[in-house]
């Protein structure tokens, strides 16, 4: 039965909550169009201009960024104008070699007017110059400066790596070995295209800088990052009026921590790291490979390379169609491995997707006024890519340093530190392994045959696993004796003597691979990619290195605005070897 009150009663409750609605939406919507200026003006883009001024007059080339958007920069002009599109809500990076750094917000504004102020705490930085030190600020020559700071913190196996980005004009690239684990880094600061000889003796090459670790010239790759404390690169010709016809392509110094006087100190620090191949080529699979050269084949001689009856066999095999992926027989009972239907990566085969590292650093340091020393010790082991065979490398380090303080005028130091290196890798893993890995690594080859063993005719996994090692073992010990005699306020006298001894060991070996019949799989013959005989050899090197040197300087300053400094010094060297 219809009830006309009931009825009234939901149609006013029905009216009364639509109205609700309708006044909710519209105020929102009033809302969002009293705002949407605002909101339009924090995410506009505008043009900011402006001048950047110091002490002497426009800046030429500050560089001004937008914070947080590093891509999005620029630098003044010959007057210390600049423009530049950002955000209206942004903040400017305003940055000078030498002056101190600015943060400046937009806020809406167009034009800014910049002054920047000296870094004082940078100028007043002591950088090792040759046999002396001096403030930056009163450097005349081109010197690029590290500290500890800047490379402790980079996951990284040696010290060269972790330069690389740091110096401004310092640069790094691989060697011929590429990115096996015992391949240097090489250095040069002038860049490439010279003649001559440098400081290793090579001729016409690309400049290599000297390397002197604590005044000893050394290998920059087999020391500890974690010993380091500073690193100056001198980048122009005075480094020449120092150390000679040695130093035309620069000189790069290095100087290692030492003890500081105070209770001791200990510091122990890991990491573990993974690394990942990048920029591998993408292989196509086999269908793909037999049908890109068969076109190749007959563009060129106008005949075809495959069947279509082979074509079909290959895609049978990739889409599960069938299980049978040897084509035909071979010669002599083999297999016919160049008409096999699979479809492997090689690249996949060969190379694991990650490779562990880690190291293990500890340190022990402290002294008093009249003694300091330090101690460290660095483990670092670092696996390769290869996923047979693998490719292995540890490195030991040993540091121990003293300073003592004997009489007011008779100051000793020593230091000593030795090193290990261990690389052992297979032996078939050379430059003609990289060239045949690419060049015979056919899709449609397979890794074993149908009786289950390694088709060694076509792949190179037996030879890497089962063909031999090559180890290499390298050890260095360099040994300091410093001592300082201050005759005089300000005037010191120096005697060094530094020795260094290396010995090097290399052990090679070659075994032949074999492959199986079809028809008898127990019989085996050798394979192509083998050696023909069992081959093995030994090598060793020792040498020893000699250098005494003795050094005076002077020190001292006129109405503290002159600073002068007075060196004299000579040395010699000795060198020894025997195998």
């Amino acid at each position: 039965m219809f009830n006309l009150k009931v009825y009234a009663m939901k149609k006013q409750r029905f009216f009364e909550e639509l109205r609700l609605k309708v006044c909710v939406t519209l105020a929102v919507c009033m809302a969002l169009l009293l705002n949407a200026p605002f909101l339009g003006a924090q995410n506009s883009t505008i043009k900011v201009k402006g001048v950047v001024n110091d002490a002497m007059g426009p800046v030429i080339g500050a560089s001004i960024v937008e914070k947080g958007n590093t891509g999005n920069g620029t630098i003044t002009d010959i007057d210390g104008n600049f423009s530049l599109n950002v955000s209206s809500n942004s903040t400017l990076i305003v940055s000078f070699v030498g002056y101190k750094a600015q943060e400046i917000p937009v806020a809406g504004k167009t034009f800014f007017t910049i002054d920047l102020k000296e870094d004082n705490e940078m100028l007043e930085e002591v950088v090792v110059v040759g046999f002396a030190t001096q403030k930056k600020v009163n450097l005349t020559g081109s010197v690029g400066t590290a500290t500890a700071k800047d490379i402790e913190a980079r996951p990284v196996a040696n010290a060269v790596q972790a330069l690389q980005g740091v110096i401004p004009g310092l640069n790094i690239s691989n060697s011929g070995n590429g990115g096996e684990l015992n391949a240097t880094k090489s250095i040069d600061v002038r860049g490439t295209g010279t003649v001559g000889k440098d400081a290793s003796g090579n001729a016409f090459s690309s400049g290599s800088p000297l390397i002197l670790i604590d005044g000893m010239e050394g290998d920059l790759n087999s020391i500890n990052p974690q010993d380091i404390e500073s690193i100056s690169v001198l980048k122009d010709a005075a480094a020449s009026s120092i150390y000679g016809s040695r130093a035309p392509f620069g000189v790069v110094l290095v100087t290692t921590k030492s003890g500081k006087s105070g209770r001791a100190q200990i510091n122990y620090n890991m990491n573990m790291r993974y690394s990942t191949p990048i920029k591998m080529p993408d292989m196509a699979n086999s269908y793909e490979f037999v049908n890109l050269f068969d076109d190749a084949e007959y563009n060129g001689s106008g005949k075809h390379l495959y069947t279509d009856e082979y074509r079909q066999f290959v895609y049978d095999f990739m889409t599960g169609k069938s299980d049978d992926y040897i084509w035909g027989n071979g010669s002599g009972g083999k297999w016919n491995y160049d008409y096999s239907a699979n479809n492997v990566n090689w690249l996949k085969e060969y190379y694991r997707n990650t490779a562990p590292s880690q190291e293990h650093n500890v340190s022990v340091s402290g002294g008093s006024d009249k003694m300091t020393y330090y101690l460290s010790a660095n483990y670092m082991t670092q696996e390769g890519f290869m996923r047979y065979g693998t490719e292995d490398y540890d490195r030991y380090t040993i540091t121990a340093k003293i300073s003592a303080q004997l009489t007011k005028a008779l100051k000793v130091d020593y230091s000593n530190r030795w090193v290990r290196t261990d690389y052992e890798r297979p032996t078939y893993m050379n430059d003609d392994f990289y060239n045949h890995i690419l060049r015979r690594a056919r899709p449609v080859r397979a890794v074993y045959d149908p009786n289950g063993y390694l088709m060694s005719d076509i792949n190179y996994i037996g030879v890497m696993r089962d063909g031999g090692r090559h180890n290499e073992q390298k050890d260095a010990m360099a040994q300091q004796l410093k001592i300082t005699v201050t005759p005089l306020k300000n005037w010191n006298i120096i005697g060094e003597m530094n020795i260094k001894t290396d010995n090097n060991w290399n052990h090679w070996e070659q075994f032949v691979v074999y492959s199986h019949y079809k028809d008898n799989p127990e019989n085996t013959y050798t394979a192509l990619t083998s050696a023909n005989k069992d081959q093995v050899s030994e090598y060793s090197l020792k040498t020893t290195y000699l250098n005494p040197t003795v050094y005076s300087n002077y020190n001292f300053s006129l109405k503290e605005k002159h600073n002068f400094t007075i060196l004299g010094y000579g040395r010699c060297s000795y060198g020894l070897g025997y195998n």
